[in-house]
Formats: structure tokens, C-alpha cells, sequence
């Protein structure tokens, strides 16, 4: 199965997911391989083992909202969103983009998503990342 990370916070910086969020037990390391050089959705977390240099498990980053990977939930998340929920695009299924973007957690992603992503982006509510279906 794919491994996610998520209910990290906007904007949180690789620095700060290393020292705030990962212990890692044992002789192993982790390789984070960011999104153009943004920590947000689609950033790769690969956990090795130091003494066989063994890939252990990949995590994959999602930010509910950040469909563009820069960690913020911004405009251009909504219109991607956007066109998603109107069908002129899509997310492909089981990726990190995909599950960002369905903050239901339904299935799809629809106007409900949407909605919530443009009640964030509008400022009318948050988008809490560990609940994304509810605003706050």
C-alpha cells in the first residue's frame, strides 16, 4: 500500500518536519525529495537503513487543499480544483495530488471540495488540516 503523511500544517518547512514530526529508530536516515523545491503535497519521504543502504518505505506528503505542492493552499489550488470538479480535468487516482484534493475524503473530487478550498483561500474559514472535511 502507498503511505501518507498528512495533518501538517501549511507552509511547514523540511527543517521543521525533521525536527518536530520524524524520529527515526535505529541506524536509518531519511531522503526527502521535495516538489520544486517546496515541502508540500508530492514531497517523497524515503526511510533507508543505513547499514544495507535498503529502501524501506516511501511516504508521500499531502497538505488537504495543495494540489501544486508548495505547501500553501492558494488560488491556483482552487482553480486546479476547480477544473477538476467540473470534469475539464482530473487528479490521477491514488496519488498525493489526488488525495489533497478530495479534503471529503469521499472518492472524488467535487464541489465540495471546492467549496472548502475556496472558503480557505477566501479567507472565510480554515481548513484544518487533521479534520479537512470541517471548517473552522
Amino acid at each position: 500500500g502507498v503511505n501518507y503523511i498528512y495533518g501538517l500544517e501549511e507552509g511547514l518547512s523540511e527543517q521543521a518536519f525533521r525536527n518536530q514530526f520524524v524520529l527515526v529508530g535505529g541506524d536509518g536516515r531519511l531522503q526527502i525529495t521535495k516538489v520544486d523545491g517546496s515541502f508540500g503535497t508530492g514531497t517523497r519521504v524515503d526511510l533507508y537503513d543505513n547499514v544495507t543502504n535498503a529502501l524501506l518505505k516511501t511516504y508521500w506528503v499531502v497538505i488537504f487543499g495543495d494540489v501544486d505542492g508548495d505547501g500553501y493552499v492558494t488560488a491556483a489550488d482552487e482553480n486546479l480544483i476547480d477544473a477538476a470538479a467540473s470534469y475539464q480535468s482530473e487528479f490521477e487516482y491514488g496519488t498525493a495530488a489526488f488525495y489533497a484534493a478530495d479534503i471529503m475524503q469521499d472518492g472524488g473530487v467535487d464541489a465540495l471540495d471546492l467549496n472548502i478550498v475556496s472558503a480557505a483561500t477566501s479567507y472565510t474559514g480554515v481548513l484544518d488540516q487533521a479534520n479537512p472535511g470541517v471548517i473552522i
